[in-house]
Parts: structure tokens; C-alpha cells; sequence
């Protein structure tokens, strides 16, 4: 027979074993429940993701719906009192719903659970990345080097500019690629270009080769590289009533019998000096009373559309004032007509400035009033989780359509984008179920 203390210490041992296991096992249990709250925060968190891209997804489609009623109000298959213009012929102006709608971003859509902000921008009103010149280049936020990585980068051939950068550079990296010899895709593609970093695209910077600094945008924002650029505007090449516009570049012949119609007496002579490089080169070939007629007439393209024009309608002074060679009160002045309104380039002659020849010579290449290309910027919001877009949408075809649809990089884009932080109003699309 045992001694009581033995058997005393047994049982404490037996229940410190037993102690130490059902410790062991609140432990498990706690663990296991910690694991399944977890895995419940995680899927909601991806559920609430998934809906605010939804809701981002229906602001596209929004947008959509906004700029495909314009192109209807404006072939007259509706009788709606809005200003349209979304079409062949018709000019792009800051009267017209897709404009307004959103209240550029300060007005809440509720879709189901889930809702959006939005606003569409022409994409016309920007600069185009691919097709500005390096003069036009050198008037941006950026210095010579740069300048010449853009256009290493953009440009075929392997020889690169003393100040840029070609496959010998790019190889050399640790984690090496090449140059890409052709145009961007995209804005933020400059991040892969030498001597590039997101401070210079996001970020007020010094290091401008500028000789104007760049003015504030309307919403009070100081202007950035990345306010400035777009790398998908096209306007189509229409005369005011729609038709194709007469060619007077390479490849025109035969013009001086549509030339009769526009141009009487100077048709002869204009047409005697066909091709032309630009459209600056025809003012000196006829006088001033025929010089709107040169704007809303003549191309020296033979493409249906062209890329890099800036709309007159949408652009801010600071877009317009990356242009070689523009002055402040041009730009200005520009700015001021687009309350009224430019339903045809020859509406440039209204503003002071441009019924000066060198001025039109200058700068009437660079215009249009017209864009068929247009950015959805969106912001998708459910249970705390957003997501931001921004959509291109050509409307060439009559139809808009989405041409590419990127995820924003920062989570503060409304911001970035110039929206107000303050949202007071809000309108319900679709009530939850």
C-alpha cells in the first residue's frame, strides 16, 4: 500500500497533466476560432472588394450611357433639350451632359450595396505623350534629359540621344528590358523610361526646362506632369456639316473643284501649291477673309481621324500653355471663349489674338472642337472598400465602346484627380434588395 503523500503527488501531477491539456486545448479551440474570424474578415474584405469594383464598373457604364444619349440627341433620334454633340460634325463643349455629369466627381451614384463617384474627361483636352514634338516637350515640367529618354523611348532605331536612353541602358539594369520603340500605352509607362521617377509624374517638381511656369488648373490645384498627358486623344478630321475635310498635304490632287465651293477666287491659287506641310503655309496663300475657311476646311492629313489635337472646348491653361510659342493672354483667351463656346475652329478668329496671321500660322494645327475619345475617371466604394478606374472610351464608331480600363495606383486618387473631399449629394440608381 502506497504512502498518502505518494498518492497525493500523483493526483497533483495528474491534474497539472490534465490542467496543462485542457489549457492546451482552449488554446486550440481559441486558436481555430481565431483562424475562422480571420478567414470571415478575409472573404468579407474580398466580397466588399469585389462589390466596390462593381460599383466602380457600373460608373463606367454610366459614362457610357451618357455619351452614347449625346451621340443619339445629336443625330436627332432624340428631342432632348441638352446641348449634344458627341458626333460626326458636332463640336465637344462643356455644355454637353457628359461634361457635367458627376459633378466631376463630387456627387455619390448608389448601385445596390455598393456605390460610385465619377467623372468623364476629354481626353482631347490633354497633351498627347505620343505625338508632342520636343519642342512642345521642352515647354513641360521636365528637364533635357528626360526630353530625350521620351523620345528614345517612343521612337524606332537604336542610337540614342546623348541625354537619353536606348537598349545599351535599359539591358544594363539589374532586373534588365528594352527600350520600347514605339508608342506608350500608357501615362504611368513613363515610370519606365530613364530618369523618371513618380515624384516627377505626381509631384510638383523644380526641374523644369520650361521658360513659363505652368498656371493652376481650374480647381486651384498647382498643375503636375501627370494633370498635363494623356496618351489617347484623336479627333476626327470633319468639316462643321460633317463631311470629310478637304486634303491639301501629300497624296491631294485634283482639289482646286471642292476648293471653288469654300475659297472663290483663291482656289486657283491654293491649289496650285499643293501639298502643303501644314496648314500655316495656306494663310499665306490666301487673304483674311477666307482664313476661317482654311480652319474648317483644309487638312493636310489624309487619315479619318488624328491623334494629339487639343480640343478648344475642354483644355485648361495650363495644357494650352505647352504649346511653343504660347503666351498667357492667348491661352487666357481661349479659356474665357469656352463659356460660349467653339462649335467650329474658325470660332478661333472670335478670340483677340488669333486674327493675327503669325498667330494662326502658329498655332491652328495644334486645334480641333471636336474628340472622340473620352476617360472615365471612377471611384467604386462598398462597406469601406474602393477602388479606382479609369476607362477609355472611343466613340468613333457611334458606339462607345472601352478601349482599356486600368486600376489606379494610389489610394488617394479623388485627390489627385482635383475632386472635392466634401460629397453632399447623392442619387440612388438601383436600391439594394
Amino acid at each position: 500500500m502506497r504512502p498518502p503523500v505518494r498518492r497525493r503527488r500523483e493526483r497533483g501531477v495528474v491534474l497539472v497533466i490534465a490542467l496543462a491539456m485542457l489549457v492546451g486545448l482552449v488554446a486550440l479551440v481559441a486558436s481555430v476560432v481565431a483562424s475562422q474570424q480571420l478567414a470571415l474578415r478575409a472573404e468579407e474584405n474580398r466580397i466588399n472588394a469585389r462589390r466596390a469594383r462593381v460599383a466602380a464598373s457600373s460608373g463606367v457604364q454610366r459614362a457610357i450611357a451618357a455619351l452614347a444619349d449625346t451621340i443619339q440627341d445629336a443625330s436627332g433620334a432624340t428631342t432632348s433639350s441638352t446641348v449634344s454633340s458627341t458626333v460626326q460634325g458636332q463640336a465637344q463643349m462643356q455644355t454637353d451632359e457628359w461634361y457635367t455629369l458627376g459633378d466631376k466627381g463630387a456627387e455619390w451614384f448608389t448601385v445596390g450595396t455598393g456605390r460610385f463617384r465619377m467623372e468623364i474627361v476629354d481626353a482631347g483636352s490633354l497633351a498627347n505623350l505620343n505625338t508632342a514634338t520636343e519642342q512642345q516637350l521642352n515647354t513641360m515640367p521636365l528637364t533635357t534629359q528626360q526630353v530625350a529618354s521620351i523620345l528614345d523611348w517612343r521612337e524606332t532605331g537604336t542610337a540614342a540621344r546623348t541625354e537619353g536612353a536606348k537598349d545599351d541602358y535599359y539591358n544594363g539594369l539589374t532586373k534588365p528590358y528594352n527600350a520600347k520603340l514605339r508608342a506608350f500605352d500608357s501615362v504611368d509607362e513613363l515610370l519606365d523610361v530613364r530618369y523618371f521617377t513618380p515624384s516627377d509624374l505626381y509631384q510638383i517638381t523644380e526641374n523644369s526646362t520650361s521658360a513659363v511656369a505652368l498656371p493652376t488648373l481650374a480647381d486651384g490645384r498647382q498643375a503636375v506632369l501627370a494633370d498635363l498627358l494623356t496618351v489617347d486623344s484623336n479627333a476626327q478630321q470633319l468639316q462643321p456639316n460633317g463631311q470629310a475635310m478637304i486634303g491639301v498635304g501629300q497624296g491631294a490632287n485634283n482639289v482646286q473643284q471642292r476648293l471653288q465651293q469654300y475659297f472663290g477666287a483663291d482656289a486657283q491659287r491654293i491649289a496650285q501649291n499643293v501639298p502643303y506641310n501644314s496648314l500655316g503655309d495656306v494663310f499665306a496663300r490666301t487673304n483674311s477673309n477666307n482664313y476661317g475657311n482654311v480652319l474648317d476646311y483644309l487638312t493636310t492629313s489624309t487619315a479619318p481621324r488624328i491623334a494629339g489635337k487639343i480640343n478648344l472646348n475642354t483644355a485648361s491653361e495650363a495644357v494650352l500653355m505647352t504649346l511653343p510659342n504660347m503666351t498667357q493672354d492667348l491661352a487666357q483667351g481661349i479659356v474665357n471663349y469656352q463659356s460660349t463656346g467653339f462649335t467650329k475652329l474658325s470660332d478661333l478668329l472670335q478670340v483677340s489674338g488669333f486674327s493675327d496671321a503669325n498667330n494662326l500660322r502658329q498655332f491652328a494645327g495644334y486645334f480641333t472642337v471636336r474628340s472622340s475619345v473620352f476617360l472615365v475617371r471612377v471611384v467604386g466604394e462598398a462597406n469601406g472598400s474602393t477602388i479606382a478606374l479609369e476607362a477609355v472610351v472611343d466613340t468613333s464608331s457611334g458606339t462607345p465602346r472601352v478601349i482599356k480600363m486600368h486600376d489606379q495606383p494610389y489610394s488617394d486618387m479623388p485627390a489627385r484627380w482635383g475632386w472635392s473631399a466634401d460629397v453632399t449629394n447623392e442619387t440612388t440608381l438601383v436600391e439594394a434588395s
